[in-house]
């Protein structure tokens, strides 16, 4: 989406919604507004261009058709004004004109890093596989990953995930080996090595 106008009856789907897959930052502003609305547009362009994969930024006209739910919905009495939804919750809000700095600084706390958006993504596709029972789809595509970008935790605790699922718990523990200690001491990896402990512990662990 990147910057994009939204009419009010996708506002669920694209803002609500879509803040599950990626940050989202609304906008809601109007075609009168002019100048304390117009002068934040290049600064918008190069927030969403600076957070391009990460960041996804959706314009709202408070004149639109059907918009009034909306507005009562995020609390919009003036415009400018600026919200940022993560997780399907409002998170940050902002009213009046923004500087550049301003932008980032409401964001920030919540965009997450390049890396933690590219394993968020790569987890839900190994989630579907794994949903569907395509086991060895999903340990390719994480080891297709782990090929490129061979230090990536995140891939490497989605690959024990898949052999903990298949029963490889001697394959599981081996990429544990592989962890930096400190990502060892977390609570997600120690929930991991808690499941492994669990299945090994049993008659039919392999």
């Amino acid at each position: 989406m990147s910057i994009k106008n939204i009419p009010p009856e996708d506002f669920k789907m694209a803002v609500i919604d879509g803040s599950l897959h990626q940050l989202i930052l609304v906008v809601f502003s109007a075609t009168w507004c002019g100048e304390p609305c117009d002068v934040m547009q290049d600064d918008l362009e190069q927030i969403a261009k600076a957070y391009e994969g990460r960041l996804n930024i959706a314009v709202l006209d408070i004149d639109a058709e059907g918009i009034e739910s909306v507005l009562e919905t995020c609390q919009v009495e003036s415009i400018p004004d600026m919200k940022v939804f993560h997780e399907r919750q409002l998170v940050a809000q902002a009213k009046g004109v923004l500087s550049l700095a301003q932008m980032e600084a409401l964001i920030e706390p919540y965009v997450r890093t390049e890396e933690q958006q590219r394993v968020m993504m790569l987890e839900r596709q190994v989630e579907l596989l794994l949903s569907v029972d395509q086991d060895s789809e999903a340990e390719s595509l994480v080891r297709v990953h782990l090929e490129r970008n061979p230090e990536d935790v995140g891939a490497k605790i989605l690959l024990i995930g898949v052999f903990v699922k298949v029963g490889q718990i001697a394959l599981a523990q081996q990429v544990i080996n592989t962890l930096p200690s400190d990502y060892v001491a977390s609570e997600k990896a120690q929930q991991v090595i808690a499941s492994i402990e669990q299945l090994q512990s049993t008659p039919t662990a392999q």
